[in-house]
């Protein structure tokens, strides 16, 4: 398959078809209208295995044609040609390039009545770009597999894009856990994790140079290896670190080609060929002279020549001067380490001393096993186009490699350095997913500040032409441009990105010209009261929008950025990461062009103003602040002083030299030192000064500092809250969190109930971020609605939720998290709107058609006043129905069962737990864990035990397992209570057993840290609850189960463990155990639970007590008596004893407990989801 790799030839890809599919020619000339097509031909059709015709096409591209630019149009093109095929083949050809796109066009479905149905107007591209220099490795290895048997379900697998990322990242995590082993990278600021955050800023920094590469912008001669031999010391220790990263890294990028100090791209100074002083710490000119080959300064800066100067911040070196604090530190320190001037962490240093040691081997190397870096990126094809949800590159995009930044980012935890995903909480939520999310979330902010109806509103979002009048186009405008959105959770960047291509789909579709959108920022600029900002303003808006420029998305895509998107995370690696994702936006906007200045690529803006580490729920000071200090913090200069700081930082996003940078940098420092010193006279409160202080000492430009307290108006200048909130926050339990943070988070936030999860405390300070008529949308676990620990967020939230969308048991993360999409608004709602996943969906593809298909008569309508701060009940109408219906049944579970109790809780298991019992006359030979060897034990201590899995409905119950009981159940004047045996009573009357527990004696008295320890009690049971029940009648029930597992203890033989619970009626109910057990072994039961409950992993469900106790009882007074069920359930016991099939038996019960609830057929099918 070399043609590739070559120039497009027509006669290898028919031939290439002839071999691979059952392909017969018809050439055909399409006519078309476009002006970017020189022709279409169809070559012919496709036949799959499955019969299904695909046709062939081939269109030429005109010349300067931006594809790009032209994708959605040139999709739908091909889409309207298809006609009622089930997809298409299409190669896409520019003469004047050597590159072409072979493309599979797949015909889009969504839920209909029958299912899944072909949208004829609906279709995603999928599509690889071969020819010179392209890598097509991925591709060969997928067109292997197919041939003239091949399906079209192994057509779509050849050109699936999921695979990729994955084998790529797995390839990655290799070389990443290679490198920590072999590297050494400064560590002045003493960071435990320095090795790694290092290594992932390395990456972050090396795929956006491979970025440039893809755009001809860097010199390829620096990553091939023989050229590359031929320029270094090759031999030479960390030479191409060191010599080409790092010199590409900070005196090229991150340095303009003609500097505005007049000091262009330079060497270090030398005297007498050492370095000199003077160039101590400047970390943006070029090193390490002595690894060239040719040592000449001018020869080795015109390999780098061809690069432009890209700003942002991502190449800054962190190396810097050390702090007063620091250097005191240091002083303190010497008899350990030596004092030191600058901290180093990039370590760009051509001293001898330098620490830093990356060997070459690790960035080349062939060998599959230890495989290079280098190497492995020259095995897959990069793309500068973030793909969309309906054109998706077969290439490692922007997006995908957000996927696996945050898989190396998630594994490891900063605060604890916990080797696990689940530490950080976080999870890659699916492009799908984000795009609904962003799409819905858009339109509620649409609704609120426009006058467009709501099919007006989604024809925004629809491809299309222009419907639109200069009125309407005119709102949108406005309401997109003042619009303020925040991720306060960013990661790699996924909302805001997903934000940002949305709104240019927008502005595209009614404003492809920037003409009204470039008016608006001119409206804008006239509002600035310094004339010399605003003429600078003004002239930069018209070059940005210039008629060269008028079709390029840059201009739009930098004011959205600057006016509109916020990010905050916790992990400074992740706001590295997202910020690479947005230049890379930017920079593929943009077009070389060696004549011009800079190449003609625009400097990037500094987006450390834009994207802040930061912990966004901890906030500046105390919550409520006296009505009068706050009146008062804000007064006469403290305004004009925060007014300067917000036009400093405007001027920061823009700087380009590092002179510049450093003189607002050095202003914002001295506008919030004046700040404090300017509210001290006033006599604030402590609390106050706190505050301000923080403030004061808080670097917005330090990219490795963690702050910790987030304030939006000190941190963005947004005063009135976020117009959209939107993300996918943390999933982290409170006992993951470090005790003095989670006390705080106690002390802030109403919603930290139970064992909360730090997803419901992301939800509160949502809500608290938005503005008036802001929307807060999530994707977060469901847990919360109905489990004691969201009892807080269901009181915070019950007035504000208005839609919830439940995924049910489909998960969309590789984990067994079950999750919902959740919207609030600022403004109280009257309804919530439910529904949850009714079809039985495979992967994202059909989640998203899924979504896409849901209409308003799909949700349940829940009054939110109804909502209560207990377990909420969400169901879709039909369930609702038959929920109010049953509900009207006079008795709960409750009602008929005193007692629904949970096993022995030992705190040892280990040792009281006794397996592979076996009778010795009066005793017993059994097997301890704890000591791991056989015991002898009497039968008098000991209890039958039962554990969740000897547990199964309708069967009789045997226990292999005893548990030792050092107590006797004692009956006074009616009542019974459990006595604890004195320690001498164990030694006379069970010897045996009284050798094996001074055996344990050491363990059992350091249960729960040393609670025992000094307890005269010590073999006693730290938590003796429940004691006297076991040994009476009962039901007993699994904890965690599939279906209704309910078994009979009718002599209350067994004991059992925390896994399972106990049913114990009150006396006065007649009605027998098996009855009852036959009711909850029932279908409706376990639909009832299903709807009530939290859904676990597989599909299991949880049987707490607060599940099942509220589920309704029918009074029995129209049922002559319990017979019929008594007698069945006896003789499904009796079958399940001799191994019979009672599958009929039960669904005869099922259908008998239907009727005592008055079920009709059409409500049975709901329940037992039959279509």
């Amino acid at each position: 398959m070399n043609f590739l790799k070559q120039v497009y030839n027509k006669e290898k890809y028919l031939s290439f078809l002839r071999e691979k599919f059952n392909f017969s020619g018809l050439l055909e000339v399409i006519k078309i209208n476009n002006n970017d097509i020189k022709s279409f031909e169809q070559l012919g059709f496709v036949t799959v295995k499955d019969d299904k015709k695909l046709p062939v096409f081939e269109i030429y591209i005109k010349p300067n044609t931006k594809l790009e630019r032209n994708r959605v149009a040139l999709r739908k093109m091909v889409a309207q040609k298809v006609g009622t095929a089930d997809g298409a083949i299409a190669v896409f050809v520019d003469e004047d390039n050597e590159q072409w796109r072979f493309s599979f066009i797949a015909i889009e479905y969504e839920f209909g009545e029958k299912g899944f149905e072909k949208q004829q107007t609906a279709s995603k591209r999928y599509t690889y770009l071969f020819g010179k220099g392209a890598k097509t490795r991925t591709a060969q290895q997928r067109f292997e597999l197919l041939n003239k048997h091949s399906t079209l379900e192994d057509l779509k697998t050849a050109f699936a894009v999921e695979g990729l990322s994955q084998e790529f990242y797995q390839k990655l995590f290799i070389w990443y856990e290679k490198a920590q082993e072999k590297v050494t990278f400064p560590n002045d600021e003493n960071d435990n994790h320095h090795t790694q955050s290092s290594l992932i800023r390395l990456l972050t920094r090396i795929l956006f140079v491979w970025f440039l590469k893809e755009k001809d912008l860097i010199n390829k001669d620096l990553f091939e290896l023989e050229k590359l031999k031929k320029l270094i010391v090759y031999e030479k220790n960390s030479s191409f670190y060191k010599a080409i990263l790092q010199n590409l890294f900070f005196a090229t990028l991150n340095r303009q080609i003609t500097a505005e100090e007049k000091n262009n791209r330079s060497f270090r100074r030398t005297t007498n060929g050492k370095a000199n002083n003077t160039n101590y710490l400047a970390t943006n000119i070029y090193r390490y002279q002595d690894y060239f080959i040719d040592k000449d300064e001018q020869k080795i800066m015109a390999l780098f020549e061809q690069t432009p100067f890209l700003n942002g911040g991502l190449f800054e070196c962190l190396d810097r001067e050390a702090s007063d604090e620091e250097k005191q530190q240091y002083d303190k320190d010497k008899a350990i380490r030596p004092v030191k001037s600058a901290i180093r962490i990039d370590g760009f240093s051509d001293n001898p001393k330098n620490e830093l040691q990356f060997s070459n081997d690790l960035f080349f190397n062939n060998d599959e096993k230890n495989l290079g870096l280098i190497d492995l990126f020259n095995q897959y094809q990069f793309t500068v186009e973030e793909s969309t949800s309906t054109d998706i590159d077969v290439a490692l995009d922007p997006e995908l490699l957000g996927k696996v930044f945050e898989n190396l980012l998630a594994t490891y935890n900063p605060e604890t350095g916990e080797q696990a995903r689940k530490a950080t909480g976080s999870f890659y939520t699916p492009r799908e997913i984000v795009s609904y999310m962003v799409d819905e979330s858009l339109k509620q902010h649409f609704k609120t500040h426009t006058d467009l109806t709501k099919s007006r509103i989604d024809t925004l979002f629809v491809e299309g032409e222009n419907p639109f009048n200069k009125q309407e186009i005119k709102s949108v405008i406005i309401a997109i441009d003042n619009l303020k959105i925040l991720d306060p959770a960013v990661g790699s960047g996924a909302y805001p990105m997903g934000i940002l291509q949305r709104l240019v789909f927008i502005l595209d579709k009614i404003d492809f010209e920037n003409e009204h959108f470039k008016q608006q920022q001119l409206t804008k600029a006239e509002l600035i009261t310094d004339e010399v900002s605003k003429n600078a303003t003004v002239d930069a808006i018209k070059q940005i929008f210039s008629e060269a420029n008028k079709y390029n998305a840059y201009g739009k895509k930098l004011m959205l950025i600057e006016n509109c998107i916020y990010g905050v995370d916790i992990q400074p690696i992740a706001i590295q990461i997202c910020k690479l994702r947005f230049f890379i936006s930017l920079t593929i906007e943009q077009t070389a062009d060696k004549d011009k200045e800079n190449y003609g690529i625009k400097a990037l803006p500094n987006l450390e103003t834009k994207f802040i580490v930061a912990n966004t729920l901890l906030p500046l000071g105390k919550i409520e602040t006296p009505k009068e200090e706050t009146i008062g913090l804000f007064d006469g200069n403290i305004t004009v002083l925060q007014k300067e700081l917000a036009e400093t930082r405007h001027s920061y996003f823009t700087a380009k030299t590092l002179k510049t940078k450093r003189k607002y940098r050095n202003k914002d420092k001295d506008i919030r030192e004046q700040m404090l010193q300017t509210l001290k006279p006033t006599g604030i409160s402590p609390e106050i000064e706190q505050s301000m202080k923080k403030v004061v000492h808080w670097d917005l430009y330090n990219q490795n500092a963690v702050s910790d307290w987030f304030d939006p108006e000190w941190m963005f200048g947004i005063k009135n809250g976020f117009d959209i909130v939107i993300g996918n926050p943390p999933y982290m339990r409170v006992q993951g969190i470090e005790r003095k943070v989670s006390k705080e988070y106690k002390s802030i936030f109403q919603s930290s109930t139970g064992s909360y999860d730090l997803y419901v405390l992301f939800t509160e300070i949502g809500l608290n971020l938005l503005s008036k008529k802001g929307v807060l949308n999530y994707i977060m676990p469901h847990k919360w609605v109905n489990s004691d620990f969201g009892k807080g967020l269901r009181e915070v939230s019950k007035n504000n939720i208005y839609k919830l969308i439940s995924f049910d048991a489909y998960q969309v993360f590789n984990a067994s998290t079950y999750t919902s999409l959740v919207w609030f608004n600022k403004m109280q709602c009257s309804k919530l709107n439910y529904t949850q996943l009714t079809k039985n969906l495979t992967t994202n593809l059909e989640l998203e058609c899924y979504l896409k298909s849901l209409s308003d008569d799909d949700f349940s309508k829940i009054e939110n006043q109804k909502l209560s701060d207990d377990s909420w009940i969400l169901t879709n109408r039909q369930t609702h129905n038959i929920l109010e219906k049953i509900s009207q049944q006079p008795l709960k579970v409750s009602d008929v069962f005193a007692k629904i109790f949970q096993g022995i809780a030992t705190s040892k298991d280990s040792v009281y737990f006794l397996t592979d019992v076996v009778e010795k006359n009066e005793l017993l030979e059994c097997y301890s864990k704890e000591l791991n060897k056989r015991i002898l034990i009497e039968k008098g201590l000991v209890k039958p035990l039962l554990k969740g899995c000897d547990v199964h409905r309708y069967e009789t119950l045997n226990a292999d397992k005893v548990v030792i009981f050092p107590y006797y159940i004692l009956n006074e004047n009616n009542k019974d209570q459990a006595v604890l045996y004195s320690e001498a009573d164990i030694k006379n009357k069970f010897p045996n057993g009284y050798i094996y527990l001074k055996e344990c004696e050491t363990v059992l008295r350091n249960r729960e840290k040393g609670k025992l320890k000094n307890d005269d009690h010590w073999f006693k049971y730290i938590y003796p609850k429940n004691l006297i029940l076991f040994n009476k009648e009962k039901i007993t029930q699994p904890d965690i189960s599939l279906g209704g597992n309910f078994a009979h203890d009718k002599n209350g033989e067994f004991y059992q463990t925390t896994t399972l619970y106990g049913y114990i009626k009150y006396p006065e109910i007649k009605e027998s155990y098996r009855f009852y057990m036959s009711i909850f072994n029932s279908q409706l039961l376990w639909w009832y639970l299903k709807q009530t409950g939290t859904i676990l992993a597989n599909g299991y469900f949880r049987f707490k007590p607060r599940y099942v106790e509220t589920f309704p009882l029918p009074k029995l007074t129209h049922l002559k008596d319990t017979t019929p069920f008594e007698k069945l359930t006896d003789t499904i016991i009796k079958g399940k004893q001799n191994g019979k099939d009672t599958t009929a038996l039960e669904t005869k019960i099922d259908t008998m407990v239907y009727q005592l609830y008055d079920l009709t057929a059409d409500e049975i099918k709901i329940i037992e989801d039959k279509d």
